[in-house]
């Protein structure tokens, strides 16, 4: 946890990035406890890692390239692919390679694929500035933001029901509401 905090301070990330990393890692390790009580396997370690340093690329820039910013980031510090790719791909609940080419990004797709990367998307969804929303409030999000039925909302959709039932098994539902002040980092 030390050397994630670390990491965002060195980059220059503010203390509003510093806190909504640190509650989405914290919903990132509920849902991964969850997964494991439902004998999926599942890597812990990148699962939370990957969700404290999933916004490090907000120091740099902003939108949506934060995230291959963020990758790029980690890879110069000697990150692993797996923590890289769980960086890249937590945007949106993933961007197609065809999205990716208009909005300016390398043009690949940027899809959750492993549980891993779905857990750091979806805590990442779940958690608004350092507040603890349930899915219905993401995908309502999403249907306002680009349209029920749009290629976006379908993927958030997707996304949902993948995590459904490791959601519906954490204490995940119990944070809804919760909300943390910017100044978490400090209270380590």
């Amino acid at each position: 946890m030390k050397e994630g905090l670390g990491v965002l301070r060195r980059a220059g990330a503010n203390s509003a990035v510093v806190a909504h990393c640190l509650v989405t890692s914290f919903v990132a390790y509920e849902l991964v406890k969850s997964a494991k009580e439902l004998g999926l396997s599942v890597d812990e370690d990148l699962a939370v890692k990957a969700a404290l340093l999933h916004d490090v690329g907000r120091a740099f820039t902003r939108g949506v390239a934060h995230a291959v910013r963020g990758a790029e980031y980690l890879k110069g510090l000697g990150y692993s692919k797996e923590i890289l790719l769980a960086v890249e791909r937590h945007v949106g609940a993933g961007i197609t390679e065809e999205q990716a080419a208009q909005l300016g990004l390398p043009k690949r797709a940027y899809v959750p694929q492993t549980l891993e990367e779905k857990i750091v998307s979806f805590a990442d969804k779940l958690v608004e500035g350092t507040s603890v929303l349930g899915p219905d409030h993401v995908l309502a999000r999403f249907e306002r933001e680009f349209g029920k039925g749009s290629v976006q909302w379908n993927m958030a959709k997707k996304l949902i029901e993948d995590m459904r039932e490791i959601y519906e098994r954490s204490s995940v539902p119990s944070l809804i509401g919760w909300k943390s002040n910017d100044k978490l980092e400090l209270h380590l």
